[in-house]
Parts: C-alpha cells; sequence; structure tokens
C-alpha cells in the first residue's frame, strides 16, 4: 500500500474511533448500570431517561481515549499482520489508564476497562469493514501513489 493510501486508512480509522468510540463506550456504560440496578432491585432504575439524555456529552469523557486508541490503532494497522492481539492490548490499557483517572468516579475497575476495550474492538471490526469496501470499490488509491 503506498504513503497516500496508508494515510487515508489511518484517517479514516482515527475518524471512527472519534466519532463513534466515545457513543460506543457510553453505551457499555449504560448498559453495565442498568443491568447492576436491575439485578439489585428487580426493575429499571427510575433516572433511566436522563441518562439516555447526557448521551451526546459521552465526547466529554470519551474523546482523547478514543483518539489515543484510535491512533495506536492507526500505526498497529500499518505495522502488523496479526492484529487482534495488539489491539486488544492497546484497548486495554488505554482503558487501565482511564480506570486511574476516573477511579473516583467509577467504583469498577473492570467497567472503566470495558468501557474502553469493547469499542475498540468494535470499532477496529468497522474500520476494517470500511476498508474492505473502499479497497472493492476501487477507492483505496494505491495504485496511483
Amino acid at each position: 500500500m503506498a504513503a497516500g493510501a496508508r494515510r487515508a486508512s489511518a484517517v479514516r480509522t482515527l475518524l471512527i474511533f472519534v466519532l463513534l468510540g466515545p457513543p460506543i463506550g457510553y453505551a457499555v456504560f449504560l448498559v453495565w448500570i442498568a443491568g447492576e440496578y436491575w439485578l439489585r432491585h428487580g426493575r429499571l432504575m427510575p433516572d433511566m431517561v436522563s441518562f439516555l439524555l447526557i448521551f451526546p456529552f459521552s465526547y466529554l469523557l470519551g474523546i482523547i481515549p478514543a483518539l489515543v486508541v484510535g491512533a495506536i490503532v492507526a500505526v498497529i494497522e500499518a505495522r502488523w499482520r496479526f492484529k487482534w492481539l495488539p489491539l486488544a492490548a492497546a484497548g486495554l490499557i488505554v482503558g487501565l489508564a482511564f480506570a486511574i483517572i476516573f477511579a473516583l468516579y467509577f467504583d469498577s475497575l473492570l467497567l472503566s476497562v470495558a468501557i474502553c476495550l469493547i469499542p475498540t474492538l468494535i470499532c477496529w471490526q468497522l474500520s476494517r469493514l470500511w476498508r474492505a469496501r473502499f479497497s472493492s470499490q476501487g477507492w483505496d488509491h494505491s495504485h496511483h501513489a
């Protein structure tokens, strides 16, 4: 793949992570806390609507982890053939860093890691699908560089 095509692929990967990572992470958070509440009380949280309304604010907390993981994934995509293990490690490491930073807000280390790891794997799959679609439609400009 030529340098221009690699750059375009990296930008697409980063865009997917930045645009979709925070809301996916928030969805993981929401399912987690709603599930915990359901298990403890046998019903939905009374303030569930409030949690749904603040969904757009997921970018406030999630944009930095999404940028970091997206950049790491773009580098991994360009350099490694066997990708899922380093990608999962990137999501795990950023998740642990996120957990340390936000330890005061979340009482679960596992939740903090899941908020990064699950979106990392989903966004990576979406970037692979997008890359395959661009390549199959002839939008991969690697032969022009």
